[in-house]
């Protein structure tokens, strides 16, 4: 039992179920559609209406939620992979860390740290710079290490640039220190390594 009919309808469809003492249920779908209408358009929708048995509307939910399963197990088995591949990243990241740390041979290399600078954004408020926050690469000479050597004397030569270059000057910060080039200052061992600028 079908009945095709076409008249302008807001987007109701799907399958619903009537609530009478025998309950029934009927299928709604749209099988066209079209505008039209004076002044202002309007979509006019071609329904396709049905009834539809228990048994129909049983297997049309199964398939429903089973598509719905395997999609959301395909989201999750993604989100699992790339949460596993970051962790993998981390993990060899700090792995590279420990093993390129700056060692007592090393004084007079070149050390690097990933880590946040602070970049003037050009305005001046109430007579203060302003800054912006940014992840950089900050490119030092190591001089020597304190006597529990858990801090370096560092020789600043300034920041990886976008060019792939080394800039310096007093535009960007680190930890509230100009990254001029000859700057000295000491600094943490933590996320110092030896690097090739």
């Amino acid at each position: 039992m079908a009945d095709v009919t076409s008249i302008p309808v807001k987007f109701s469809v799907g399958t619903f179920k009537c609530a009478a003492k025998t309950p029934w249920y009927i299928s709604i779908e749209p099988i066209s559609s079209r505008i039209g209408g004076m002044g202002q358009p309007l979509n006019f929708i071609t329904l396709k209406t049905m009834v539809i048995s228990d048994d129909e509307v049983y297997r049309g939910v199964t398939a429903y939620q089973s598509k719905k399963n395997i999609e959301d197990n395909k989201k999750k088995q993604a989100i699992e992979q790339y949460k596993l591949e970051q962790q993998q990243l981390k993990n060899n990241y700090e792995r590279s860390l420990i093993t390129n740390a700056p060692k007592l041979k090393d004084i007079g290399q070149t050390i690097c740290k990933n880590t946040e600078l602070s970049e003037f954004i050009g305005t001046i408020v109430l007579g203060q710079p302003t800054y912006r926050q940014v992840d950089g690469l900050v490119i030092a000479s190591l001089e020597g290490f304190s006597n529990d050597h858990a801090n370096l004397k560092i020789n600043i030569k300034g920041w990886l640039n976008n060019f792939n270059q080394i800039s310096s000057g007093p535009n960007v910060l680190y930890k509230q220190t100009p990254l001029e080039s000859g700057r000295v200052i000491w600094d943490g061992k933590q996320g110092w390594y030896k690097c090739v600028y």
